[in-house]
């Protein structure tokens, strides 16, 4: 039988290292999952600011008359004029949201980034978190 070469017998112990460090990091994994602090994103409300206008935007919406757009870091957008002007609604995270649907022209969801659902009830002017994901972990 052939020596076995050394950086062949390296790369054999370095896998045995890896393979015993990946095998003590589940048990790790609870304490990390209980210690972690939720993200600032699902705490703090989206910026007010004239360059929301400018945010990239990820979904679209009608309620009822009025256009609803939903994109990065907690953005809502709403036009009553078929989208010539566009203002900023109140949210209360910095999420990026994904997707948007009314139900009529006052009830409506968006969800996004982190497992967030909103609710807004007065057609996208104002929104309420209803559940994030690190809530559904829990």
């Amino acid at each position: 039988m052939a020596p076995v070469s050394a950086a062949r017998s390296g790369v054999s112990r370095r896998a045995a290292l890896v393979g015993l460090a990946g095998a003590a990091v589940p048990g790790l994994l609870p304490l990390y999952a209980v210690a972690a602090p939720a993200p600032a994103a699902l705490s703090r409300p989206a910026l007010m600011s004239p360059k929301a206008l400018g945010a990239a935007m990820l979904a679209v919406t009608r309620a009822g008359s009025r256009l609803v757009a939903v994109g990065e870091r907690g953005t809502v957008l709403l036009s009553d004029d078929h989208g010539q002007h566009w203002r900023q609604a109140a949210v209360p995270v910095q999420v990026t949201l994904t997707c948007v649907a009314f139900a009529d022209e006052r009830h409506g969801w968006a969800a996004g980034h982190l497992g967030t659902i909103l609710h807004s009830d007065d057609g996208g002017q104002t929104w309420r978190k209803q559940l994030d994901g690190i809530a559904a972990a829990a």
